[in-house]
């Protein structure tokens, strides 16, 4: 029986060691293997956001210290994603779809610094930024957040499933506490104090685990709350913009229409996207040379000042200038065509009085010129009248009605060239 019991005993032991062995092996490893890796996440996270804030601030300050800050961030950032790999890849080794959503991380932030680069190249050369530069990098800058957040829903579930994994592992200590301590012998009772340590630490750094895991979750929530601030401000900026603003798809239908272009057609923004623009919104006798500028823009070659109307809603005549500018994605494939409109309504009609102006000066200025040379010859015509009366003295009946005939049409003449005058001045 003795014999019985210490061989159970033994037994009992053993199993015992093999599970306290088990929970050494996952205390060691996985609680600190996935709290560097989200570390690692997080200061991937920051970096990215720091160099995104100065970026902006250079384009809206033009100040050098922010560009400087920009490109440091932008340096540092390579190291930090083979730092967060290395870590992730200690979590779970050779797992395929984590090393996609890695790599898919490294080409969306390549895509966004080129097209930040090509614009700071031109805000550099110009001083100047296009609404649809400012797309570019929204688009690219929202590529590169859809892609991180992928990789952090990623990280958590798999953290959610070594904790459940963890759980179980405890769970299965605590019933092999209980065996030993109903089953084994005296010697069994130090054993099961042993593990009931080991299990105690495990609580312990699970507890440490999870609080880490939680304020990490936090912060990256407000990484991305940042982001998606900083999206909200680059659609309120075109949305607000002095000039009526339009994009159309590769298929010609409307996916942009800002307030002032709501405001010049009278057609409300929820009211238009998903509408082809040329068939719909473009007089009929326009429609083909419109449809053209737009083809080329989605062929890459864009289009400056082209002059078109535009019939509201109401009816009423707009005189448009049209800029169309390729849009293109992260991957510098076109999708569609950015319109930056300026309405010369009021121009066009300024520069059309000024003419009739122009031209009503020229016919004052001939105007007179005829008067004054018709009058002058009315004086001479009437002076030598007054002579003929004159030197003739007493004259037939006939001449004198001749002469008289003759200084009442120089009057008449000479009312008219007032007149002339007269409408000349004004």
């Amino acid at each position: 029986m003795i014999l019985s019991y210490v061989t159970l005993g033994i037994v009992i032991s053993l199993t015992a060691l093999l599970g306290i062995s088990s929970i050494d092996d996952e205390l060691s490893a996985t609680p600190m293997v996935y709290e560097e890796a989200l570390y690692d996440l997080h200061s991937v996270e920051s970096i990215s956001d720091r160099g995104v804030r100065a970026l902006y601030a250079y384009l809206l300050t033009g100040v050098k210290s922010e560009l400087s800050e920009y490109r440091e961030n932008v340096e540092i950032l390579p190291s930090k994603f083979e730092t967060f790999y290395s870590s992730a890849l200690l979590s779970t080794p050779q797992e395929e779809p984590q090393r996609i959503k890695f790599e898919a991380i490294k080409r969306s932030w390549t895509a966004f610094t080129s097209v930040t680069d090509a614009v700071i190249d031109e805000f550099d050369r110009t001083g100047l930024i296009s609404t649809a530069e400012l797309l570019s990098i929204e688009e690219s800058l929202t590529e590169y957040h859809q892609q991180v957040n992928a990789v952090i829903e990623y990280e958590h579930r798999k953290s959610e499933e070594a904790l459940l994994s963890l759980n179980q592992i405890i769970e299965n200590s605590r019933l092999l506490s209980i065996v030993a301590a109903c089953i084994g012998l005296a010697a069994l009772i130090l054993i099961a104090v042993l593990m009931t340590k080991q299990v105690n630490r495990f609580m312990t750094n699970q507890n440490e685990l999870l609080h880490h895991l939680r304020q990490r979750g936090a912060q990256l929530l407000s990484a991305q709350h940042r982001y998606e601030a900083i999206a909200k401000e680059l659609t309120q900026y075109i949305d607000t913009a002095n000039a009526p603003i339009f994009g159309i798809d590769a298929n010609g239908q409307i996916n942009e229409w800002n307030q002032p272009a709501s405001k010049i057609t009278g057609h409300q923004k929820e009211n238009v996207l998903g509408r082809n623009l040329v068939q719909e919104f473009i007089t009929e006798d326009y429609r083909m040379s419109v449809q053209e500028v737009l083809q080329d823009a989605l062929q890459g070659t864009e289009t400056s000042n082209y002059e078109f109307p535009l019939y509201t809603k109401a009816g009423a005549r707009v005189d448009v200038f049209l800029n169309a500018t390729t849009r293109s994605d992260v991957n510098s494939n076109v999708v569609g065509v950015i319109g930056v409109g300026q309405d010369i309504t009021e121009v066009k009609a300024a520069q059309a009085g000024l003419q009739q102006s122009q031209r009503l000066e020229v016919i004052g200025q001939l105007t007179s010129g005829v008067a004054h040379d018709f009058n002058n010859l009315l004086t001479v015509i009437t002076g030598n009248l007054s002579f003929l009366r004159e030197e003739l003295g007493v004259m037939s009946t006939d001449v004198t009605e001749i002469i008289n005939d003759a200084q009442s049409a120089a009057k008449d003449g000479a009312e008219l060239t007032h007149r002339l005058l007269a409408f000349a001045h004004q």
